[in-house]
């Protein structure tokens, strides 16, 4: 199939406006790991700081997204135990490692 220029800046387009309009998700892992280093602390902090900074903050495990809405879940083990605690920004791609309660308002900040 061959495709006018048009018709690639429109998909480009459309794509781009997908991607903003698709809700952030924060995913903190809860593997065993993460965990015994401090990631159920780094979940609170978290939220803690996002009530307290008005940012509309959904706890869900939703996946379609609704509004810009930040949705905070716990995840699995993402396979980085050495490297934990994790917290991933879904639609962003950012990975922090080694995260501690300390880092969550620059973390916020950068959203």
């Amino acid at each position: 199939m061959l495709f006018k220029r048009n018709d690639l800046i429109n998909a480009r387009n459309n794509y781009k406006n997908s991607l903003q309009n698709e809700k952030k998700k924060i995913l903190i892992c809860s593997g065993t790991g993460c965990v015994a280093g401090g990631s159920l602390e780094i979940y609170d902090e978290l939220i803690r700081l996002m009530k307290e900074k008005g940012i509309d903050c959904e706890v869900s495990l939703e996946k379609e997204p609704h509004d810009d809405t930040i949705a905070i879940k716990k995840s699995g083990c993402h396979g980085f135990c050495e490297m934990g605690p994790l917290v991933k920004i879904e639609s962003f791609g950012y990975l922090y490692i080694k995260v501690k309660a300390e880092d969550c308002a620059e973390i916020i900040d950068k959203l």
